[in-house]
């Protein structure tokens, strides 16, 4: 009928992407900085990823950097020396809408320090590496004259080792190392 109008009200419910995980958190060995992994969704939505790292104050995290949806699935973290400390690192991604999702469960690295001990031994004490769940924490020992080996494994719920006869010549370093129980890969899709 002429002169006849409606009207509607509603409510348009803002759509988040979905949380994206981070996979592992290794050391990259071109820069000996820490290089985040994930693991992507295929998905026609998704603009780039956004990288926190927690700052200097518990439990605020600060953005540290952005990678496009298709560049590869990883970031390096030019400032973090993981010879320095741990650090903790939480993921998001945002859509072409510019939607963030909510900031992904956090992942801890590894920090190692190694000392002389009574005796010639070397005592390794490490901070636990948190985000997934292992079994297991191998030590890897280098020596000028046998490079990198693994000398031994502890369960994951140690966080110390002691090397009894370490090499008494040439040069020595080491590092502890977890393996991801189900394999983690970046892509670029």
């Amino acid at each position: 009928a002429v002169g006849c109008t409606g009207v509607g009200l509603g409510t348009i419910l803002e759509e988040l992407p979905a949380q994206q995980e981070v996979c592992i958190i290794t050391v990259d060995p071109a820069t000996g900085t820490n290089t985040i992994v994930w693991e992507k969704p295929v998905a026609t939505n998704i603009s780039h990823y956004n990288i926190y790292r927690e700052s200097t104050t518990a439990g605020v995290y600060s953005l540290v950097g952005s990678r496009p949806y298709d560049s590869l699935s990883i970031f390096v973290d030019l400032a973090a020396n993981p010879q320095i400390k741990s650090w903790k690192y939480k993921l998001s991604q945002e859509d072409i809408c510019t939607n963030e999702s909510y900031r992904s469960s956090y992942h801890k690295t590894i920090h190692l320090t190694a000392n002389y001990g009574v005796g010639d031994v070397v005592n390794l004490l490490w901070s636990h590496y948190q985000g997934i769940a292992f079994g297991t924490y191998y030590i890897h020992r280098y020596n000028t004259f046998t490079g990198w080996m693994v000398i031994d494994s502890v369960a994951s719920n140690e966080s110390s080792y002691t090397d009894l006869i370490p090499p008494q010549s040439g040069k020595l370093e080491y590092l502890v190392e977890i393996v991801y129980p189900t394999g983690c890969t970046a892509s670029k899709l």
